[in-house]
């Protein structure tokens, strides 16, 4: 387990918002403090142009394939939570907006790792991680302590200073684990693919299957329906015939002589 800081980078249509840089000041501080390394994660359709605006990193991870081009959560949480799961690091700073929320609360599903929301405050006490979130809309402050190896917080907008985060570097990409990501976005690798496009083949051979046999079964219904109903009109055909009495009985004339 290292004592790295994941920032990851929220951004529209290349845009880079201010709480980006914000948790980015924060997270040097925090990096320092803890004695690891700073990253920044970018996630999208490229990562040309944006990660030389992350100067503050010691590092972007990219993770770039044109299926990310827009935010989508369920793609997202697997593609950061894969680079979670293989770099492991001490914490993650998710923006609380309304992508970061999603983000955050997923990839803290997916990996089992705490998460603490809406927080204005992160700090080091002796070697534990020490966040402050906003309860009861604001009204109450409390400290929550990291129990875990590692930790997921989401970060309020405001919380701190975006000039403390922005600065320019260059970054060299490294192309392999960029692949990498191409073939597995979503932490479903290529033979998860195959698996799951034979699945779905099972599965559309045994609704064929069930198809069939509720249609012989609704066919052999029918046809016993069909059967049980001629008895019953020939059951009080012979009924009505039993009760009626042979001839013109009923009005008096006997033929019988």
């Amino acid at each position: 387990m290292s004592n790295d800081i994941f920032v990851v980078v929220e951004q529209l249509k290349g845009k880079i918002s201010d709480i980006t840089f914000e948790m980015l000041g924060k997270g040097r501080e925090m990096a320092d403090a803890l004695g690891g390394k700073l990253y920044a994660v970018l996630i999208g359709s490229q990562c040309a142009g944006l990660a030389d605006e992350l100067g503050k990193a010691d590092g972007v991870l990219c993770v770039a394939d044109v299926r990310l081009a827009n935010f989508n959560p369920t793609a997202y949480k697997h593609a950061l939570g894969e680079l979670v799961r293989e770099r492991a690091p001490r914490l993650l700073m998710i923006g609380n907006t309304s992508m970061g929320m999603d983000l955050a609360a997923g990839v803290s599903a997916l990996l089992n790792i705490p998460l603490i929301a809406y927080c204005n405050n992160l700090r080091v006490e002796e070697g534990k991680i020490v966040a402050t979130a906003q309860i009861y809309g604001g009204k109450l402050f409390a400290d929550a302590e990291a129990t875990g190896d590692q930790l997921v917080v989401s970060i309020l907008a405001g919380s701190f200073s975006a000039d403390a985060g922005k600065a320019t570097g260059h970054y060299e990409a490294r192309h392999s684990r960029q692949r990498r990501a191409r073939h597995s976005i979503g932490g479903q690798s290529r033979t998860c693919g195959r698996t799951r496009e034979r699945a779905r083949r099972r599965a559309l051979i045994v609704a064929a299957d069930r198809r069939q046999r509720l249609a012989a079964e609704s066919a052999a219904s029918w046809q016993v329906g069909c059967h049980r109903k001629t008895e019953i009109v020939l059951r009080r055909r012979d009924q009505r015939r039993a009760r009626t009495p042979r001839g013109n009985a009923r009005c008096g004339i006997d033929h019988r002589h």
